[in-house]
């Protein structure tokens, strides 16, 4: 999915701001009960090896739709074996992602395991491939699914997300930035990402 506008990128900084102030005051996002004082979102990195592996989605994106079912079984084997360090990276090319990058943070807030993250990231795929966009049917979502969420500040999680966006120059999705050493390359589409991965694999 290609970036509307440059705008678009800035969006993660601005929601940084609005959802770290807005959890405790402007917008409580669980019908008006608020984030624990201190409680801090999980940020969204497993995994020990030593390349470096950033991928960038959006679960409005039909083609990072499409890839997920290949990817999963490849990263969770790459994090298992610790051959990467992996970051998921909620890209907001779409008007309702920032939404589910919240939510994504607040399930890991109840249970930061990476199978468990790759099972709320197959849940949120089929709720926008529903286009469920409304937080209350998107909390329904998750409740009916069996995964607990909890409120917690995401603003320094966000603004480091952000800092990726724009030393990455992501402009559309699925990318996938690989890290070795001095050497960093950028894949664009699910087949260049998913050859990239297996090639991981092999080494």
């Amino acid at each position: 999915m290609k970036s509307k506008t440059v705008v678009l990128l800035l969006a993660l900084a601005l929601s940084a701001i609005s959802f770290s102030s807005g959890i405790a005051a402007i917008d409580p996002p669980f019908g008006g009960s608020f984030a624990p004082a201190g409680a801090k979102a999980f940020f969204p990195s497993w995994g020990g090896g030593e390349v470096v592996v950033r991928l960038y989605t959006d679960y409005f994106c039909p083609p990072c739709r499409s890839m997920e079912p290949g990817l999963e079984p490849v990263i969770r084997n790459l994090v298992q074996e610790n051959a990467i360090n992996l970051t998921l990276i909620d890209t907001p090319l779409s008007d309702s992602s920032p939404l589910y990058a919240r939510f994504f943070l607040h399930t890991l807030a109840k249970n930061p395991d990476f199978h468990n993250a790759i099972r709320v990231r197959r849940v949120l795929f089929d709720a926008a491939r529903n286009n469920i966009t409304q937080k209350e049917r998107l909390e329904h979502v998750l409740i009916g699914n069996g995964i607990a969420f909890a409120p917690v500040d995401t603003g320094e999680v966000f603004r480091r997300l952000n800092e990726h966006l724009k030393e990455d120059k992501i402009r559309e999705t699925p990318t996938c930035v690989i890290v070795t050493g001095d050497r960093k390359e950028l894949f664009v589409g699910g087949p260049a990402i998913m050859s990239a991965l297996e090639r991981l694999k092999s080494k």
